[in-house]
């Protein structure tokens, strides 16, 4: 016999393992690799999104009082009404409907709020759970 009729019976196999590790192993780099960089480049639209957002809702609320202004003027006179009193009218309807959107939001907040609810349940139970251990206690 030979020193290569020696060999273990699996080497070949065990070669073979690590190989595939080794592939395993790089693929899953790679894939990691990839997904980091498209979570990055997703990131980086979404900033970009938030931002134009954010500018066109302040050049939205810069409007308002322009077009509450133009109304009122171009209204001047109809149902004996003047320019002051649009803008107070167009006013009073922009603010109405922002105090009931908030409103609304705030009972819709206050009914689905669950906050530390499990939190203060957990710690209502151990009150209870040490006012009897001090009612045995005595």
């Amino acid at each position: 016999m030979n020193a290569t009729d020696q060999q273990p019976l699996f080497a070949e196999v065990s070669a073979e393992l690590a190989a595939l590790a080794a592939e395993v192993r790089a693929l899953v780099a790679a894939r990691w690799q990839l997904l980091r960089l498209e979570l990055f480049a997703a990131r980086d639209q979404l900033r970009r999104l938030a931002v134009a957002l954010l500018i066109a809702i302040v050049a939205a609320l810069a409007a308002l009082p322009v077009l509450i202004v133009a109304a009122g003027e171009a209204l001047d006179g109809v149902a004996g009404l003047p320019n002051w009193a649009w803008h107070l009218i167009l006013s009073g309807v922009l603010l109405v409907g922002a105090i009931v959107s908030a409103w609304w939001a705030w009972r819709r907040f206050q009914r689905q709020f669950q906050g530390c609810a499990e939190s203060l349940d957990e710690l209502r139970e151990d009150l209870v759970w040490l006012g009897e251990l001090q009612r045995r206690s005595r």
